[in-house]
C-alpha cells in the first residue's frame, strides 16, 4: 500500500465549474501548502489524499485534508 497526496484545481467555464489541472505531491503538508497557495486565483481547490495498491487497482475512499474556496458537490460525493 502507499499513499498519494493530490491537488485539484477548480477553475469556472461556460458550463459551470471544471476541474483544471491535477498536482501529485509528495506529502501531506506540500498538499496543503500548494491548495493554499493555488487558491488565491482559482475557483476552488480540493486536496485529499488516498491509500491504495495502485498496480493491483484497490483504493480508499479518498480522505479531505484541505478544501479552499468553492469545490463542486461531483468533486466530493456523499462518501467524503
Amino acid at each position: 500500500m502507499e499513499t498519494v497526496f493530490v491537488v485539484q484545481v477548480f477553475k469556472m467555464s461556460g458550463y459551470g465549474p471544471q476541474a483544471r489541472g491535477t498536482i501529485l505531491c509528495g506529502s501531506e503538508s506540500d498538499a496543503k501548502r500548494r491548495a493554499a497557495a493555488l487558491a488565491t486565483d482559482s475557483l476552488g481547490v480540493l486536496a485529499y489524499k488516498q491509500d491504495g495498491d495502485f498496480d493491483a487497482g484497490e483504493y480508499s475512499d479518498p480522505e479531505v485534508i484541505a478544501r479552499h474556496g468553492v469545490v463542486p458537490e461531483f468533486a466530493i460525493g456523499d462518501e467524503w
